[in-house]
């Protein structure tokens, strides 16, 4: 069992048990992921992450990808610059950009560091990322990884910054993923989703919503688990 799926295990463990729930778990035969023992019941419980996705020329990218590569990026340029910084900067990446963008990226704002100069970096376009020097002598290199303008939930002409929207997409993508998965275990006598948070914005009643508008995905899926950093609730 993997440490994100014991985390999630244990939580609703504790969330039955407070319940009045005689509980216990164990590692599962994957599937499922998890077997519960929820009275005298057995469940077949599936660990999932929600996420926000965003479209990136027609495909579908996580926002948790493009975070975790765009700060690839940072650990390298901070690793060589490092010690030489004569100043502060502030390095924005908006969206994902092609591989051979992100290795000039890296290249310019090392040498418009090391310069101590913004030229090197100033024919860059600015949709794909942005350097700002910040005039002191902290040295500091901050790097911040953001959506660009305009992006839009994949499938949809929904912008990001329409939560529902976002969750209804991200709810679709696990339920096409997890019911098919869920839907042989037939003796269970519950077959549970356990989704993990991994967007600010979810929560139960969003959630609730998200599942409604995709329902005719969802067979197989006999109860629906939500766990956030504050709390654990029942998805209805």
């Amino acid at each position: 069992m993997r440490d994100d799926e014991k985390y999630c295990a244990t939580k609703l463990e504790e969330y039955l048990t407070s319940l009045g729930f005689a509980v216990a778990f164990t590692d599962g035969s994957d599937p499922p992921d998890i077997e519960f023992t929820v009275g005298d019941g057995r469940w077949a419980v599936e660990h999932t992450k929600l996420f926000q996705y965003v479209d990136q020329s027609g495909k579908a990218e996580s926002r948790s990808k493009i975070d975790a590569i765009n700060l690839d990026i940072e650990d390298r340029v901070r690793k060589n610059t490092e010690g030489h910084r004569k100043s502060s900067w502030a390095l924005v990446l908006h969206g994902l950009a092609k591989p051979d963008e992100r290795r000039t990226i890296e290249k310019l704002a090392t040498q418009s560091i090391l310069a101590d100069s913004i030229i090197p970096f100033s024919a860059f376009p600015s949709r794909l990322a942005e350097l700002r020097n910040i005039p002191d002598s902290k040295g500091r290199l901050s790097v911040y990884s953001m959506l660009p303008p305009g992006s839009k939930v994949p499938k949809s002409n929904s912008y990001t910054s329409n939560i529902q929207a976002t969750i209804n997409y991200a709810v679709e993508t696990i339920f096409q993923k997890k019911a098919p998965t869920l839907v042989q275990l037939t003796k269970y006598d519950k077959r549970v989703l356990l989704i993990e948070s991994q967007y600010m914005f979810v929560n139960s009643r969003n959630l609730s919503l998200a599942a409604a508008s995709n329902d005719s995905l969802r067979k197989g899926i006999d109860k629906i688990f939500l766990v956030s950093p504050d709390e654990v609730s029942e998805v209805i």
